[in-house]
Formats: structure tokens, sequence, C-alpha cells
């Protein structure tokens, strides 16, 4: 099953705190039926320069998970659909905020 997984932050970042360790922890304890792919920015919470070492627009393993680094100024509704038509996932997890207003 593939589970398309969006939030703001994710490894290697860490100064977002909760919601990054959830869905790490999520990725590492779940069965390995489960296949995680992760769509985020390139940067951790309050950084201006992208992760040192990460290539964007394309899948990186990190862990069990695959991860879709987005330049900060790519996120938008229109890059997350597109990745969606690209995957078809079976569920989508949606952890978002700062990008995204009600």
């Amino acid at each position: 099953m593939k589970i398309l997984t969006s939030l703001d932050y994710y490894l290697p970042g860490f100064k977002a705190g909760g919601p990054t360790r959830t869905v790490s922890l999520m990725v590492s304890q779940l069965p390995e039926t489960l296949e995680f792919l992760i769509g985020i920015g390139d940067a951790d919470h309050t950084d201006q320069h992208a992760y040192p070492g990460i290539r964007t627009n394309q899948w990186t393993d990190v862990g069990r998970a695959k991860v879709w680094y987005l330049p900060k100024r790519d996120i938008s509704i229109a890059s997350l659909t597109r990745l969606v038509r690209t995957v078809k996932p079976d569920a989508i997890y949606a952890n978002r905020e700062s990008e995204f207003p009600p």
C-alpha cells in the first residue's frame, strides 16, 4: 500500500519537532508492506538554505521512505497535485500548515 505524505519538514530536519518525529516513527515502526512517499520542502524550519547534500525534484531514499524534496519556492497546490497524479497513492496523509492557509 502506497501512502503519500505531505508535511512541512522531514528528515534530515529536526527543528520542527513533533510532526517530523511522528512521521519518521510511523515510517520506521509500521509494517514494511506500507510504502511511504513523502513530499516536503528542501530546508528545515527557520532555515533559508536547503539541507546540505540533498537533491531536489527526485525521489531520495531516507530510511524506509522515499522523499521528494521541493525547493521552497516551488511548493504549491499544483506541485503536490502533480505528486498525487504521479504516485497514485492508496492513501494520503497531509500534515501541512505553513504553505497553505485554510
